[in-house]
């Protein structure tokens, strides 16, 4: 019986079946993992994004209390105003798409 099934393995027509049905699986494996990895770059390259717009903005509201704190004059209220908003909508977006345990830390 077991010779039998060797030799039924051995036969171009059962050896073509085998390598179709790799084939298919392998594809249909293929198209399940992708989508994670895709997505799971998507999430990473718009974290990314968020968190340089955090620092950005960060970065420039520092600038501006800095200078109304050694010279303030009117002009400053506006940058200050603007600055503020930049880091607030900044600090919302990486909000969006930061981890749970960092969301807590920012807001």
């Amino acid at each position: 019986m077991f010779q039998n099934l060797v030799e039924l393995f051995k036969t171009p027509a059962i050896s073509a079946l085998i390598g179709a049905t790799t084939a298919i699986f392998s594809v249909l494996l293929a198209q399940k993992l992708n989508p994670r990895d895709t997505e799971r770059q998507w999430l990473g390259d718009r974290r990314a994004q968020a968190y340089s717009e955090l620092l950005t903005s960060l970065d420039s509201l520092a600038n501006v209390l800095m200078r109304v704190s050694h010279k303030p004059n009117p002009e400053d209220d506006q940058d200050f105003k603007t600055a503020s908003q930049r880091f607030l909508n900044a600090r919302s977006k990486a909000e969006l798409f930061a981890p749970k345990n960092l969301s807590v830390l920012l807001g």
